[in-house]
C-alpha cells in the first residue's frame, strides 16, 4: 500500500493537473481500502491518512467517509496502554486551602472562598473584574462538535500542550476542593436546614 501510494504521488506530479484529481482519489481510496484490511493503532493511522488527504486535496465526500470511519473506531481497541502515577499534591497546598475556609466568618462565605482562585494562573487574560473564576471552574477550550475526529496528530495542535496543563490543574484543584469541602463540613457541620 505504501509503495503503491508513493507511486501515485510521483505521478501526480508528471501529469496534466486535469488528471491529478483522479490520482488524488486514488491515493485516498488506497488508504482507506487499507485501513478496512488492518485492525488497531494501524487501521487509526491510516484512516487519519486518509482524513487528512482528503482534506488537504479538497476531497469532502472522501473525507466525509475517512472521519465517520474515524468516529465508529473504538478507542479500547487501539493497543494503547495508559501509564499513570498518582497525583500527590505538596502539603502545603492543602494547609493553604484549609486556612482559606478557616479564614470565612460563616458558612455562606466559606462556601463562596471555594469559588475563588486559588492560584493567579488559573485566571484568564480578562478585563472583567466581575467574572466569577474559581476552584470550581473548568478551563474552556474548542470542542470539536463533530466527534472524535483526528485529522492531525495531537502533537500538532495548537493547545495539546496547554489542554495537558489545563486537565493537570483540574486535577490538582479537584484535591484542593475535596479537602476545602471537608473543612467546611468539620467546622460548620452543615445540615438541610442550614444548606437554606
Amino acid at each position: 500500500m505504501h509503495t503503491h501510494v508513493d507511486f501515485l504521488k510521483l505521478l501526480r506530479e508528471e501529469v496534466p493537473e486535469s488528471r491529478r484529481t483522479g490520482i488524488d482519489t486514488a491515493i485516498v481510496n488506497a488508504l482507506l481500502d487499507a485501513a478496512d484490511a488492518d485492525t488497531g493503532f494501524r487501521r487509526h493511522n491510516l484512516l487519519t491518512r486518509a482524513a487528512t488527504e482528503a482534506r488537504d486535496r479538497g476531497l469532502s465526500e472522501l473525507r466525509v467517509r475517512a472521519e465517520m470511519a474515524l468516529q465508529q473506531t473504538d478507542p479500547n481497541s487501539l493497543g494503547f496502554t495508559r501509564l499513570r502515577r498518582p497525583l500527590i499534591p505538596p502539603p502545603g497546598l492543602f494547609a493553604g486551602a484549609r486556612a482559606h475556609i478557616d479564614a470565612a466568618v460563616d458558612l455562606r462565605e466559606a462556601l463562596w472562598r471555594t469559588a475563588q482562585d486559588v492560584h493567579p494562573a488559573m485566571r484568564e487574560h480578562t478585563d472583567d473584574a466581575q467574572a466569577l473564576e474559581g476552584l470550581l471552574r473548568i478551563p474552556r477550550t474548542r470542542i470539536n462538535t463533530g466527534g472524535p475526529v483526528q485529522v492531525a496528530p495531537p502533537v500538532d495542535a495548537d493547545d495539546d500542550h496547554a489542554v495537558g496543563l489545563q486537565v493537570l490543574a483540574m486535577d490538582f484543584l479537584g484535591h484542593l476542593a475535596a479537602e476545602q469541602l471537608d473543612r467546611i463540613h468539620e467546622r460548620f457541620e452543615p445540615d438541610e436546614d442550614s444548606a437554606a
